[in-house]
């Protein structure tokens, strides 16, 4: 008697549960979904912990969700491991068996703490050249066996996944029993995620995608290293506030680190950003469009063999500070990008911006920033039409130009003077001088000169006012 009284003291106590109790193996290869998923319900029903000390293959997601029989209640439980920001996936792993839902999903949860757990996903980064990575689309990046719409893309971590009716991309296929209750926008607050490691899925954290649920505030992402995702981090919706992501780390191969609009309602919340550590080839640092809704604060990001930091519109006061870029070089990419930066109203202080060991590329920022003690090898671009004198440098415009574009390579035809190998030119609009792109000169003869490394902006058969970048003296 007393030792059936201690296998049924996990379901009357706040002490750790261990799923083991419910037949857990916890050995990587047997299928412990369901003593899992146990755990977690008898850990809510008395706002416990769930303890997960080893090795554990699921086939189904894990949902964290307190329901009535009428409708999801807030609730509180903490689900813990071993694991580290930087596990060497020997402690508390979990590894997801499956491609159309969440490892974990979290909904309307108040206060949960998520702690020392390895995810591991199906997810594969698509083999491509370096040239086509960086070049890639964000819409068709990805590996095309892993979910990814709009309202329920394969994730490590969900929180809010669900809403009283499938959404329109018809929600996860294998939740939508999950698909439930009454049309209250109630979500989750005061989640924290820290020490973690997420790995292999199409985004590793993501707040709010069902399109209907607002909250996802006062969240936390802490100390977690995300390693050959499409998307680090995805926000949905505009009631995301106060929610901060700190020290965290992206290797190996990631389109986009932020995602601010590709998912769920697509607006923009309240968020702070205060260390990141970017390597192993990122696309993109975000995609971001504040408008009028809320700012970003963004600080202390170490970003090496990027693409571009991507775009970034705000008309709220969005900032990056005290931060460094080192972008990855043409050779490798194929190509300038269409812009280092798109868009505009965000106040960018301290920071370096360059191609690490070079000096003869220019930074370029499509739109118009407010920049205060940022430092570059030369000065940078900026602002929306070459015709508005900007300090550093100036134009030595070119007679407009119609392109044949063959490969990464074209000739076009002009009589500037001064032009020489490994000048960089710049796209404007003919007539309205709005930057396009930019190139690099590869060779000069008499009047033809070869260009290479083409923003994919610039598109063949177009006729394009021309400007010579000229540092000034």
């Amino acid at each position: 008697m007393r030792f059936l009284w201690l296998l049924l003291l996990p379901l009357f106590s706040s002490a750790q549960i261990d799923p083991k109790v419910f037949g857990a193996v916890g050995d990587g290869k047997a299928d412990d979904y369901k003593p899992i998923q146990a755990a977690i319900d008898s850990a809510i029903s008395v706002s416990g912990t769930v303890y997960l000390p080893g090795k554990y293959r699921i086939s189904r997601s894990l949902i964290a969700a307190k329901w009535t029989g009428k409708e999801y209640v807030p609730f509180t439980i903490k689900i813990i491991g071993n694991a580290t920001m930087w596990d060497t996936n020997n402690n508390s792993v979990i590894t997801a068996t499956f491609k159309d839902a969440p490892a974990l999903g979290i909904h309307r949860g108040k206060g949960i703490i998520v702690s020392g757990l390895n995810f591991q996903g199906a997810y594969r980064t698509p083999k491509m050249s370096d040239s086509a990575f960086y070049n890639s689309d964000f819409k068709t990046y990805g590996d095309p066996t892993c979910r990814d719409a709009q309202y329920s893309p394969y994730a490590a971590i969900v929180i809010d996944p669900f809403r009283d009716k499938l959404p329109p991309d018809g929600g996860y296929p294998p939740l939508k029993e999950y698909y439930r209750g009454s049309a209250s926008q109630g979500g989750s607050t005061g989640i924290r995620i820290e020490d973690c490691t997420i790995n292999n899925f199409t985004i590793g954290i993501i707040a709010s995608p069902n399109g209907q649920t607002a909250n996802a505030e006062l969240m936390t992402y802490e100390n977690i290293r995300f390693y050959n995702n499409k998307v680090c981090i995805a926000g949905c919706q505009a009631q995301e506030k106060s929610n901060r992501i700190i020290n965290v780390g992206a290797w190996g191969r990631t389109h986009t680190f932020l995602s601010f609009g590709d998912y769920g309602n697509g607006t923009p919340g309240f968020y702070t950003v205060d260390g990141v550590n970017i390597a192993g080839g990122v696309v993109q640092f975000l995609n971001r469009t504040s408008g009028g809704y809320f700012p970003l604060f963004v600080t202390h990001v170490f970003a090496e063999s990027i693409g571009r930091i991507g775009n970034w519109q705000s008309l709220v006061g969005d900032q990056l500070s005290n931060s460094l870029f080192d972008f990855a070089y043409p050779e490798n990419t194929g190509i300038y990008p269409d812009a280092h930066l798109t868009g505009y109203g965000v106040t960018l202080t301290n920071c370096n911006f360059r191609y690490y060991g070079r000096q003869d590329i220019p930074i370029f920022f499509n739109g118009e920033y407010i920049i205060h003690d940022c430092v570059t090898y030369m000065p940078i671009v900026f602002g929306l039409k070459s015709k508005v004198d900007k300090p550093g440098y100036n134009f030595e415009y070119l007679p407009p130009q119609a392109l044949k574009i063959t490969g990464n390579k074209s000739v076009i035809k002009c009589k500037g003077s001064g032009v020489k190998p490994g000048d960089a030119i710049f796209f404007m609009h003919y007539a309205s001088w709005q930057y396009i792109g930019m190139a690099r000169v590869d060779d000069v003869k008499d009047d033809n000169i070869t260009i290479k490394f083409i923003s994919n902006s610039v598109k063949p058969d177009v006729t394009y006012g021309i400007g010579l970048y000229v540092k000034k003296q």
